[in-house]
């Protein structure tokens, strides 16, 4: 059996002396309780009460995070409209209340 049929052609640069695995939670954030207090904690300087002085290079973690749960906020609420304009309901919460 020819063993040239389960190479996968993404793995051809990939440094076979490297450890490719991904990096276990607690290497990132030790305890990810303390983490999320920090941003609680932080809550207004993260939302620029400092003008963000000495977070944006590089950004901080906890300002990356708190970026990225306003975008997923931001797109939830976009999902949640109804997008087709031929549509009657074009512009109204997609699931909205079922009386007829």
């Amino acid at each position: 059996m020819d063993n040239t049929d389960n190479v996968d052609p993404n793995m051809d640069n990939i440094d076979p002396n490297m450890d490719n695995t991904d990096p276990n939670m607690d290497d990132i954030v030790p305890n990810i309780d303390d983490y999320i207090d920090k941003i609680a904690q932080e809550w207004k300087t993260l939302s620029g009460e400092t003008n963000w002085k000495d977070m944006l290079d590089p950004p901080s973690p906890q300002l990356r995070t708190y970026i990225n749960h306003y975008g997923e906020m931001a797109e939830a609420t976009y999902d949640a409209y109804i997008k087709i304009p031929q549509s009657k309901n074009a512009g109204n919460v997609n699931l909205g209340d079922a009386r007829s």
